[in-house]
């Protein structure tokens, strides 16, 4: 049974959803709210790939103040509706009743979920116990989907970060690469770059998903043309001599940069490029000042190799 607090907090609240991408930017940029996942780029994306996109702001009905915004993904998947949270549920108001109050008036008033709708809730992050409370306060079960897992490096708890401060194999071989004269890094900035470097990337990921029997994280298709046009995907490479041997892009958000999508050949093993590539995102979220950097899903079981680098 719902207490009073709850149920006025229920009856207070309203729903818009925002059609311009830059709106949406915008808003999310205002409260720092932004990442990956909850961006319009991304839910253009998953636009192509079938999804109905809704970006939504609620709202509460008093003084029209806006206390939560989410992007939530919809498809039907034969007799069933699927509904995804993938960016994380962000409330302006950190407590365990609003939350439940705003999940609540979403699942019943906005979605008016019945018996064949499914709600997957990924914040994509760490979030603080309140949110977690709520969460399965309100009925959500926690659901282990895989083995991956993902490291965050958190420059807030590291004043002045050093490459001394790296493990030992790291450090080692980062300054492998960054001892190699033929070794450099590319920022692909301009369009016609871009274009370019995720046609070599497309090339190195083909191969990659065959040499490792694994399913393609990304469409690489799909998503190329967004990729090109939002600058917040930083697209790297590393070149040894005249030629790419890896190809990195991270995304940056209101508050940290991840590691969004890699491919390399087999002249990166050689050169180690690919932490040379991971060391230029790390610089750059900590020369913007941003919390850290996030690794992105790692799998130690079946992709010891990433894992272990």
């Amino acid at each position: 049974m719902k207490s009073k607090k709850i149920q006025k907090i229920i009856n207070n609240i309203i729903f818009d959803t925002v059609n311009d991408d830059l709106e949406w930017t915008n808003l999310l940029n205002k409260y720092g709210l932004s990442n990956l996942y909850n961006s319009s780029s991304w839910g253009k994306y998953k636009r192509k790939k079938g999804w109905l996109i809704s970006k939504i702001i609620i709202r509460s009905k008093t003084d029209n103040k806006k206390i939560a915004f989410l992007l939530l993904q919809k498809k039907k998947i034969g007799i069933f509706n699927f509904y995804v949270c993938q960016g994380g549920f962000f409330t302006l108001e950190n407590n365990e009743e609003f939350i439940y109050s705003c999940l609540h008036s979403l699942v019943k008033q906005f979605i008016k979920m019945g018996s064949r709708d499914i709600f997957f809730l990924h914040n994509f992050r760490e979030v603080e116990d309140v949110n977690t409370q709520a969460i399965l306060r309100f009925g959500f079960k926690p659901r282990l989907e895989s083995n991956m897992y993902s490291f965050y490096l958190n420059l807030k708890k590291e004043n002045n970060f050093s490459i001394d401060k790296l493990h030992k194999n790291w450090r080692h071989n980062l300054k492998r690469a960054l001892n190699n004269n033929r070794l450099s890094i590319k920022h692909h900035k301009e369009v016609e770059d871009r274009i370019y470097a995720l046609s070599e990337l497309k090339k190195m990921y083909e191969l990659l998903t065959l040499r490792k029997s694994f399913r393609p994280g990304v469409d690489i298709d799909q998503i190329s043309q967004i990729l090109i046009n939002d600058q917040r995907f930083i697209i790297l490479s590393a070149i040894y001599d005249d030629q790419i041997a890896a190809i990195r892009i991270g995304y940056q958000s209101a508050n940290d940069i991840i590691d969004f999508l890699a491919a390399s050949n087999n002249l990166a093993i050689k050169t180690y490029a690919n932490y040379l590539l991971v060391w230029s995102l790390i610089e750059k979220a900590n020369n913007l000042n941003l919390d850290g950097f996030e690794f992105g899903g790692i799998d130690p079981y079946s992709n010891q190799g990433v894992y272990l680098f």
